[in-house]
């Protein structure tokens, strides 16, 4: 998300969203990146202000309500420090999802 005191991987992101807009015709883009640390991070650009700061709120309020615990906790750490913290056995996981347990 932008801020006022941009890391330069911000910046390199933002850069690279920018060059993959134009080269495939898109109207915006947004990435979810997940540092070694378990902090999820979301790049977002729009290929104008309005459309930039659309997917900025979008993507704002849907990791705050929709980052699930199965694979961003058991298997990246997020909120523990980049280290997988599994779900007990007895806990109903999405079909599909046990390997990610």
């Amino acid at each position: 998300m932008a801020s006022d005191e941009q890391r330069p991987i911000d910046i390199e992101w933002r850069a690279e969203l920018k060059r993959l807009i134009a080269k495939h015709d898109l109207q915006g883009a947004v990435i979810i990146a997940i540092r070694r640390d378990g902090v999820v991070d979301a790049h977002t650009y729009g290929e104008d202000k309005f459309k930039c700061d659309a997917l900025g709120t979008w993507i704002t309020g849907f990791a705050e309500r929709a980052l699930p615990v199965i694979p961003f906790q058991t298997v990246f750490g997020w909120r523990n420090g980049g280290l997988a913290e599994h779900v007990p056995d007895d806990t109903k996981v999405p079909d599909g999802w046990e390997q990610f347990r």
